[in-house]
């Protein structure tokens, strides 16, 4: 999603292909780029405990005023996203207000090696850990190979094949060698 995105072609584009009704929502995680430092956060949003839920790898005092900016700012694309009858198959839940839910930085979150590329690697991580663990995970090599292979092997992967051959033929040379 871009900023400058109509959010009625947005809306149409990930509503049923992601999220379904929100009567069935209870978190929704938004992985989030800072274009400035070239970094991946994730912004959950939690709507049982009213929460926007700031998850960093690497967090940044010299970014963060933009950072939370930026939260800010999707905090109200999203109130705006999910204001729409479309997501409410039955009235039993309130439409959320998404811009005044509180804003928790959960302590102890971990951090990737300096110098490293890894906040991608964190984003996948904590979104397929869903907040177990209060978003307690560690990333390692297993970590790194896990979701490399997950992605290569995807079926929606439409190189998966491609990438394979080139594994396998890879690995002939070096059996010669």
């Amino acid at each position: 999603m871009a900023w400058k995105a109509q959010t009625q072609v947005m809306m149409k584009k990930y509503h049923n292909k992601f999220m379904g009704t929100f009567d069935k929502i209870s978190k929704i995680f938004l992985p989030v780029h800072d274009s400035e430092c070239s970094h991946w956060f994730v912004l959950v949003i939690y709507f049982d405990k009213k929460q926007l839920i700031y998850l960093d790898s690497l967090p940044s005092h010299s970014a963060c005023a933009d950072r939370m900016r930026s939260i800010k700012k999707l905090a109200l694309y999203m109130e705006e996203f999910l204001m729409d009858s479309s997501f409410y198959m039955t009235w039993t839940r309130n439409k959320p207000n998404i811009s005044e839910f509180s804003l928790v930085t959960p302590k102890d979150l971990g951090m990737q090696a300096a110098n490293s590329n890894d906040c991608g690697i964190w984003v996948i991580k904590w979104m397929m850990e869903k907040g177990t663990n209060e978003y307690q995970i560690d990333v390692d090599e297993g970590t790194r190979l896990r979701i490399a292979l997950d992605l290569i092997l995807d079926p929606s992967n439409l190189l998966n094949e491609t990438t394979l051959a080139v594994a396998k033929q890879s690995r002939r040379v070096e059996q010669i060698n």
